[in-house]
This record gives structure tokens, C-alpha cells and sequence, in this order.
């Protein structure tokens, strides 16, 4: 059975689910949301058979902005912009694209650090207008408005789970069917490991569900982030 990822984060919040996968922007969100109903923790890389644990890494780069031709003032100008942006932890700039305006959208709790206002949570932020994906500083392991605790459990985790990270061999490739074609053919891919899981079809229909992506545009992909790689 699958889920919309409203409904799995909700049913992880009331504690119907136990488990939910999702990425490390989620963790600060969750440890918030279930109100200490209980302690939210991460799961590590597990082994299956003779296999080693491992876990995929990221790309390090989320995605990237294009500045369409203009002139040479406003390409610098919209770099400024992009700079201020990626303005690193504990500057004033990253204050304000992160937080807001203080004593609008945050306030300092006794430890100095920003602690969200009605109006931040109630929907003036950056979810909301969400500048971070125009221009990024690198993330660090802080959460405001989370227990310092859980914030150590997380750097735990990661301390143990980096090192079995499994690097991908397409991680900068371009492949034009992978952009084109990518999000549906990893839907069917994923749809056919939840049926599997959930006892709709056998372990034996794995086959044809590989050789269904493969055919759907599966090797293609294989095939221009090869050429790509070797040119």
C-alpha cells in the first residue's frame, strides 16, 4: 500500500506509524511534531544477507540555478542576490533567510538561540517562500527549537552511518531521458518493491518489473551516463 507523504507524516506524528522514510530535513520537524510522545530516532543501514550495511550517499548538491542571458549588470546583481542567500551559519543574513525578522517571526529563547513565533509556524516561512532553493549555505546540524539531545542522536547516527555510504557512479552525469522520463520510471520501480513487500505480487515478479524499467527508458539512461562519463 502506498501513502501520500501528508498522511505517512501525520500517521508517524499520532504514532500509528512506527517508521517512515524521508530526508534530514524531516528530522527537526518530527522530533517537534510528535510533542515528546516519544523519542524519534534514526535507523541505521542494516545487513541482508552476505551483503555489507550500506546506505546511498547524496549527490552533496541538491540542485543548481540558471540565470537565463542578460547583461553584465544584471548577471551581477542577480549573483549578489544568490551570495546573500548563501550566506554561511551564524551570519546575520543567514539569520534572517532562515528565521526572519526577529521579534516577528522568532524570538531568543534563554539560550540565545532563535525560537519560532505563531506567525512563523502559522505559515510565514520558508516552506512557505522557499529562497533555499535559489541559493543554499551548507547545512550544519543545528535545529532551532530542538532538544540538544536529539540533535546528538543525530550527529551519532551520522558519525556511524557516513562511512557506509555507497557514493553512486552517475552522481554528476546528465542523461536526457533521465530527466524526461526519470520520476515515472522510478514510480514504477518503486511501486513494484512496495507490491512486493506488501505480498501483492511474489518475489519472482522482480524480473519483469526490472526488465519493464530497462525497456521503459532504464537502459538509455545507463547508456548516456556512459557516454557522458567516457566523453
Amino acid at each position: 500500500m502506498s501513502i501520500s507523504v501528508v498522511d505517512m507524516k501525520t500517521y508517524f506524528y499520532n504514532g500509528t506509524l512506527k517508521s517512515m522514510t524521508d530526508g534530514l530535513a524531516a528530522f527537526a520537524p518530527a522530533v517537534t511534531n510528535v510533542k515528546d510522545a516519544y523519542k524519534v530516532d534514526l535507523a541505521l543501514p542494516f545487513k541482508g544477507g552476505s551483503a555489507a550495511p550500506s546506505i546511498m550517499a547524496g549527490s552533496g548538491v541538491f540542485g543548481y540555478t540558471v540565470l537565463k542571458k542578460a547583461s553584465p549588470e544584471r548577471v551581477q546583481m542577480l549573483l549578489r542576490v544568490l551570495d546573500f542567500l548563501a550566506a554561511p551559519f551564524g551570519s546575520k543574513e543567514y539569520e534572517l533567510t532562515h528565521f526572519g525578522v526577529e521579534g516577528t517571526h522568532f524570538v531568543r529563547a534563554a539560550d540565545g538561540t532563535p525560537k519560532p513565533t505563531d506567525l512563523w509556524k502559522g505559515g510565514e516561512n520558508t516552506t512557505n517562500l522557499p529562497i533555499g532553493y535559489l541559493a543554499e549555505a551548507p547545512r550544519v546540524l543545528f535545529f532551532s527549537g530542538v532538544d540538544p539531545e536529539s540533535v546528538r542522536r543525530l550527529h551519532k547516527w551520522e558519525t556511524l552511518a557516513v562511512p557506509r555510504a555507497v557514493k553512486s557512479p552517475a552522481t554528476g552525469l546528465i542523461s536526457d531521458t533521465g530527466n524526461r522520463n526519470g520520476v515515472a520510471l522510478n514510480k514504477a520501480l518503486n511501486d513494484g518493491i512496495n507490491a512486493i513487500v506488501t505480498g501483492q505480487e511474489p518475489m519472482e515478479a522482480w524480473e519483469g518489473i526490472v526488465k519493464k524499467w530497462r525497456d521503459g527508458g532504464g537502459d538509455k539512461i545507463a547508456e548516456q551516463y556512459a557516454k557522458e562519463y567516457a566523453g
